[in-house]
């Protein structure tokens, strides 16, 4: 499933390589592990193989999902509702799925809320660390330094009616 030297996306962390794969023994029980060196944060993570994909590790985007995402960063973004803590919950469930559409449409809608002002301290947290997530990934597919790939999604979202451009930017 997952090779040394794959470029890999762990859905709370951002973008990885793949260091390793062995055994460990984690609370008395030896498990298969993969390992991960994400150079962005200065981290490594050990993953249990059986909760790799719970956990939200996934093979980095290709280059046609890449050009995708930046679409739907530019679809009109849909109204996200309830009180903050059931927004809140709503994103966490989407950006749970890993799938890198439900990030890049996450990112979309909270960014549109957030240019509302009507955005929780949580929310736009969620939105700070999701958005540098997603910038981070799209600068590995498409080789470009992260700040030109948050200028080419921020020019998306402005584009998209996320909102005027006159509010705070997340990341």
């Amino acid at each position: 499933m997952f090779h040394n030297g794959d470029t890999v996306v762990y859905a709370t962390h951002g973008v990885g390589v793949v260091r390793g794969t062995g055994e460990r023994t984690v609370l008395g029980e030896a498990r298969e592990v993969i390992e991960l060196e994400l150079a962005s944060r200065d981290m490594n993570i050990v993953v249990p193989l059986d909760q790799a994909l719970s956990t939200g590790l996934r093979p980095a985007m290709t280059k046609k999902t890449a050009k995708t995402v930046m679409g739907v960063l530019a679809d009109r973004p849909e109204k996200i509702t309830g009180t903050w803590s059931q927004r809140l919950a709503k994103c966490q469930a989407r950006l749970k799925t890993g799938d890198p559409l439900e990030l890049a449409a996450t990112v979309r809608d909270m960014t549109a809320l957030d240019r509302s002002g009507r955005i929780s301290y949580n929310e736009h947290s969620l939105l700070g660390a999701t958005r540098a997530n997603l910038v981070e990934e799209l600068s590995v597919v498409f080789s470009e330094h992260t700040a030109a790939v948050d200028d080419r999604v921020e020019s998306a979202l402005d584009g998209a009616g996320a909102g005027t451009g006159r509010g705070r930017r997340a990341a």
